[in-house]
Parts: structure tokens; sequence; C-alpha cells
């Protein structure tokens, strides 16, 4: 069945077999697994751990800690702050970061990898795709069509975006 939690301060581990995850407005960790559903999260304030082996993943305004993954989906992730490392088998990766604290870690081997994060950071740039869409200012380092390997800023926060069969895009706002 389907699990639905909203409106708490607690902490939650949430399993289900085959059905959908929905959590909004959850100030508690959160700790949820689905074989077979979606999962979507609104306004978590202290971290998610989230796996699902057949679904989309749908986050919007996590602080703290993401970690996500998926087998057979598609992840979009929204105003989302901290740490982030997020994975799928088959689809693509969306994500809208809008303060970057530790790690970005995208990986995805069929589909294509979107993202937007703060301008200004120090990076450790370790990219590869079929194709690399990124601005590279005060960057040293090597930067080729397929890999992006080395520091903008001077270095400092990791971002790894890897994928086998699509292209990335990395902008900075």
């Amino acid at each position: 069945g389907n699990i639905s939690i909203s409106n708490s301060a607690a902490d939650f581990n949430a399993k289900t077999s085959g059905g959908n995850i929905s959590l909004e407005h959850i100030d508690g960790k959160l700790d949820v697994f689905t074989s077979g559903g979606n999962i979507n999260a609104d306004d978590i304030k202290k971290g998610i751990l989230a796996k699902t082996s057949g679904g989309n993943i749908n986050l919007s305004k996590v602080l703290v800690s993401t970690d996500v993954s998926t087998s057979g989906g598609e992840i979009e992730l929204e105003e989302i702050s901290g740490s982030v490392k997020a994975s799928t088998s088959g689809g693509n990766i969306k994500a809208n970061i809008i303060s970057l604290t530790e790690i970005l870690d995208l990986r995805t081997s069929g589909g294509s990898i979107h993202s937007a994060i703060p301008s200004g950071l120090g990076l450790d740039l370790d990219l590869s795709a079929e194709n690399i869409n990124t601005p590279l200012s005060n960057f040293s380092g090597t930067s080729k069509k397929d890999r992006v390997l080395g520091k903008m800023n001077g270095g400092g926060i990791t971002v790894h975006l890897q994928t086998s069969g699509g292209n990335i895009s990395l902008n900075y706002k």
C-alpha cells in the first residue's frame, strides 16, 4: 500500500513493497523505501534517505542531507540545501540546489543530468558524459567535450556528475 506522512516532528523509517510514499512538512529525519512506487517529499527539515526500485523521486525544499536512488525512474530535486547524492539507472536527473555544503554527487546510466548550483563557490569538478555544457570561469584543470576535471574558484566542494548515456548541463545562479 501507499504511505503518507505530513506535519510531523518525528523521525521516520517507512517501507512499503508496492506503493507510493508521500511526505510533507516533516521536521524529523527520514529513511524511506519502496520496491515499486514513487517517492514525493516537500518541506523536509533534517534530511532524507530515500530508495525506490521502480519509481520516480520528486523532492522539494529539503534541508541538511539528501541521499536518493531509484533503479528505474526520474529524479527531480527542487530548492535543495546541504549535501546531495542522487542516482538512477534508467532516468534523467534534474537538480536545483540553492545551498551546497559538502558534496553534489549525481549519477545516471541511461539519462541526462541538468543541475543548477549557487555561483561563486569553490568547486572540485569531476564531470563525465557524452556531452558537457557548463560555463567554466576561474578554472584550472582539463576540459573536453565529454570530461571536465579540475577546480573552480580555487576548489572546495566536490561536484561529481556522471552519465553513461546522456548529457550534462551544469549552470551557476
